[in-house]
């Protein structure tokens, strides 16, 4: 028998972080003092370094005695920084939680060969190759692992077919916990152990995994554990590190198992985590998107070096990935720190982007077709990897105020525009007595006055003088800050009483759709307007309760439900289905004797878009809905309470899909709000985008533990098909759906329960944590939701749905810019990849150099191609495992790297540019 004394860490649950810690920093205290004195003693700290680092933030004086003890392999720690839940971060996240935990690791003197990772609620189908990539040569899991996995170890096999051995805690990772110390009790609690795992055959070798949640090791077992060895020899008792356990553990004729793990035969995998907490799930999703596909790509390709920025964003995403953090299962105060780490996230994103992108403007030599310098144009950046065009978003000036204008590309091309809204921009307006004004004007510090440029300061006298401010989206011509500031401060301290009008205007700014050209891969192009030769010829129309474009025509009915027909499908009713819901933040219970409301109360359905490029329809619709549950919980309470929502369907020139909007007032309590959309025909299961993979995936799961509930996560899309016809759902940040009895996908919008654990489910035995109350888990208040409805002929691979869901999910970014010379083309391609089952999960800068991860996103091995343009132009390229060491050299041709990629293979890409060397 292995004893691995250890814990199971959480750094933030049913209490916060800071109350976990302050517990942490006893733990750690009295384990260093252990290990000092017990030569033979080993521990486990749960496959993770956070809780290392957490504790070392408080105690650097034990930074030596912590590495002394991790690097003579008695203190394990890692390989992850944090013990994630796979399905509801990003695959990226995962690969920097993996560098994250090994750096550190590595720093405190041992590089981890198990991926250990027992408490996720289920496991990615692409694990297997994630963690081989990373140097682990063995796993150690618990829950997920299916009823056909009858012995402590099996072979468990990616999609790409990478293999790792992967150990199986079959009756979890507290199965020793507490261990007695007198001999007679321990002897009876370990014969008990080996009797569990008989069933699976451990052939004379057991892991018995001393530990659990948040537990400190017990100094009196090594003791015990002689003593037992002395008096009998029945078992063998070892304290000794996991990999002693490995080297032990079955290798030969083990079972096999292909692909993901969500079984909960043997262990509860928490399924309603999913939709608890939706806000969370869609703040992940949004910085994760912000970090990967913006910030990160942008600042590679203008040459921005953002320092630790960048590492301090991801730091936060890691920790929020944590299985308890990110999944929404813990207190209103978790729930709210989580929040917290996202929008920092997101912001720092948002800064790494705003600036890059503005340096890139700068770098492109652009000229506008009226030869005025002082013209302002948009610059458009392409965050996909391969060409493309569309309907985008951007905020500019434009020239004649109300009147028609068009937007003129590099090439001469004229692309048509939709002006959205328009708004004068006065950020300043205010009327102050000299001496105030004087003591103001010395703390204007900079040309920035908010996100918009000084461009002008002028002072004009008049019974009121007035200091006139001109303001712009970027910055025009130089301007003397410092001279205008005196002038302006020396008249108001001559006149300390007198009246000083200030006021701030920018220029009038229209929020436009703009036709955007065919722009190359992770490339941009700079549009500059023009004086509309004529109209701009609709590409939408708009009529009645019905909107179309030449794909897709949406028409809803006097209940607000919607039509989509396409690709020569139509389908009918998709619209919001309203359920009791009586589980906890862990799993969806319904109760006994349920109220569903499919329909609303009110409905008022009318245009509000008619085009050039967009149409758009919006349903202002009244729910009543029950309040919450009765006091039994059995039923939901005949009180009802008004829910107004919005839907708003929306279709633009040129896309296959239908976009539809949701914004709900969310009134009521202890139900679940779902977007239903029924199919043309009954299918047998689904595909979803997952971890470097597209999983398929029938109507239900494998009930054990809890009842197998049939949702499955996504992470930006699903879809359905029967073969010759398919539907996809594309979404942001609403990762739980389910295929009802095979006629309908529903996608989960709202889950709203008040408890982070009860034990009166109806499809979960016992509690899944602490009975405490989780009042904002109720999710009351304001939502908005947003998605698009995909009919497509074939499967997914022949709807190519991976291709339009990027097109959805992750639009142009736009600039303002003035004419100015450059050392860039005014339009290029930084990146493009090659063909079109190969999807970019990254690009960033590391060192000297910049690395490109990539997948290929098929069943058939393909040769991929990645075209570096200026100005990344590629000099030498080779391979790279996801630490970063160097592997294999590729051939680079002209820019282009070329290398073969098995079906499903990860693969990390690093190259030099040209300007680099």
């Amino acid at each position: 028998m292995h004893v691995l004394p250890h814990t199971h860490w959480d750094r933030e649950w049913y209490e916060p972080f800071e109350s976990y810690r302050f517990r942490l920093v006893r733990t750690v205290d009295a384990l260093l003092d252990l290990l000092d004195v017990r030569p033979g003693f080993h521990f486990h700290f749960d496959g993770q370094t956070a809780a290392i680092e957490d504790y070392l933030a408080v105690r650097p004086e034990a930074a030596p005695r912590v590495a002394a003890h991790v690097a003579a392999g008695r203190l394990l720690v890692g390989p992850f920084r944090i013990l994630m839940d796979e399905f509801l971060c990003s695959p990226e996240t995962i690969v920097r939680n993996l560098r994250q935990g090994l750096a550190t690791a590595t720093r405190l003197g041992v590089r981890p060969r198990i991926g250990y990772i027992p408490d996720s609620f289920g496991h990615v189908a692409q694990m297997p190759q994630i963690l081989r990539l990373a140097g682990m040569q063995d796993a150690l899991v618990w829950r997920g692992v299916p009823a056909a996995i009858d012995r402590p170890a099996f072979t468990w096999v990616a999609p790409d077919g990478t293999e790792i051995r992967t150990l199986y805690m079959a009756t979890s990772y507290s199965n020793a916990a507490t261990l007695p110390e007198t001999f007679e009790d321990l002897m009876v609690r370990a014969k008990r152990i080996v009797a569990d795992m008989e069933p699976f055959r451990p052939e004379g070798v057991v892991l018995a995994m001393n530990g659990s949640d948040h537990l400190a090791p017990s100094a009196t077992l090594p003791a015990a554990l002689d003593q037992a060895n002395e008096r009998q020899d029945e078992i063998e008792f070892r304290i000794a590190p996991l990999a002693t356990y490995a080297a032990d553990a079955p290798r030969e004729n083990l079972p096999r198992w292909h692909g993901e793990m969500r079984s909960s035969a043997r262990a509860n995998v928490l399924m309603g985590v999913l939709s608890a907490r939706m806000p969370l799930k869609q703040a992940e999703l949004a910085a994760s998107r912000m970090l990967e596909r913006y910030a990160e790509p942008l600042a590679a390709i203008a040459g921005f070096d953002p320092g630790g920025m960048l590492d301090e964003a991801w730091l936060g995403m890691v920790e929020n990935s944590a299985h308890d953090s990110v999944c929404g299962c813990g207190i209103d105060a978790v729930a709210f720190a989580v929040a917290s780490r996202y929008e920092r996230a997101e912001r720092i994103g948002a800064g790494v982007r705003d600036t890059a992108l503005q340096m890139l403007a700068e770098r492109a030599a652009v000229a506008a077709p009226d030869g005025r310098p002082d013209t302002e144009g948009v610059l458009l950046w392409n965050p996909s990897p391969f060409s493309r065009a569309g309907v985008c978003e951007a905020v500019m000036a434009l020239p004649g105020h109300g009147g028609d204008a068009e937007l003129a590309g590099p090439d001469g091309s004229r692309h048509p525009v939709q002006r959205l809204a328009e708004t004068e921009q006065v950020v300043v307006d205010m009327v102050l007595r000299g001496a105030e004004l004087a003591r103001i004007v010395p703390t204007i510090h900079s040309r920035m006055m908010g996100t918009l440029s000084v461009n002008a300061m002028t002072l004009t006298d008049g019974r009121v003088r007035t200091v006139r401010l001109e303001l712009g989206p970027i910055p025009v011509g130089h301007f003397d800050v410092e001279a205008a500031k005196r002038e302006v401060e020396e008249a108001a301290k001559r006149s300390p009483r007198a009246k000083f009008h200030v006021i701030g205007n920018g220029p009038p700014l229209a929020r436009l759709l703009v036709d955007a050209p065919e722009t190359g891969g992770l490339g941009w192009t700079t549009l500059f307007p023009v004086a509309a030769e004529a109209p701009a010829p609709t590409r939408v129309s708009a009529e009645s309760s019905t909107i179309s474009n030449e794909h897709v025509r949406v028409t809803l009915d006097e209940q607000g439900r919607a039509t989509v027909e396409a690709a020569g499908m139509r389908l009918d009713g998709i619209g919001l289905v309203d359920g009791g819901e009586a589980g906890d933040e862990y799993t969806y219970s319904p109760p006994a004797r349920d109220t569903v409301v499919s329909e609303p109360r009110s409905c008022t359905n009318e245009i509000v878009s008619t085009g050039p490029l967009e149409a758009r329809i919006r349903s202002w619709q009244t729910w009543r809905v029950p309040a919450a549950l009765d006091p039994s919980r059995t039923r939901r309470a005949r009180r009802t309470v008004e829910m107004p929502v919005v839907v708003e369907w929306a279709v633009r020139a040129g896309e296959p899909f239908a976009r539809v909007d949701v914004r709900v007032d969310n009134t009521a309590a202890d139900h679940r709000l779902r977007l239903h959309v029924p199919l043309p025909g009954r299918v047998e299961g689904s595909h979803a985008d997952t971890a470097f993979h597209v999983t398929a995936r029938g109507l239900d799961g494998e009930s054990g533990y809890e009842h197998a509930t049939p949702t499955f996560p996504s992470r930006r899309w699903v879809d359905t098909s029967d073969g010759a016809r398919g539907v996809a759902v594309l979404h942001t940040g609403t990762p739980e759906y389910e295929i009802t009895g095979g006629t309908q996908i529903a996608v989960t919008l709202l889950r709203c329960v008040g408890w982070l654990s009860r034990q009166d489910l109806t499809t979960r035995s016992g509690p899944a944590g602490p009975m405490l109350a989780a009042p904002g888990a109720q999710l009351i208040g304001p939502h908005t939701f947003s998605l698009a409805v995909y009919p497509h002929e074939g499967d997914w691979h022949a709807g190519n749905v991976p291709r339009v869901a990027e097109t959805f999910g992750h639009p142009f970014a736009a600039l303002a810019l003035r004419p100015h010379d450059g050392d860039l083309p005014p339009s290029g391609s930084a990146l493009r990849v090659e063909p079109a089952s190969v999807q970019l999960s990254a690009l960033e800068r590391r060192g000297g150099a910049w690395e490109a991860r990539i997948y290929n996103a098929s069943d058939a091995a393909c040769e991929a191609r990645l075209s570096a343009g200026a100005p990344l132009a590629a000099h030498e390229a080779w391979t790279v495992d996801l630490t970063g060491e160097r592997a294999t050299p590729l051939p680079c041709d002209a820019g282009t790297i070329s290398l073969v990629l098995r079906p499903w293979q990860i693969e990390t890409v690093r190259f030099v540019p040209r300007e680099a060397t």
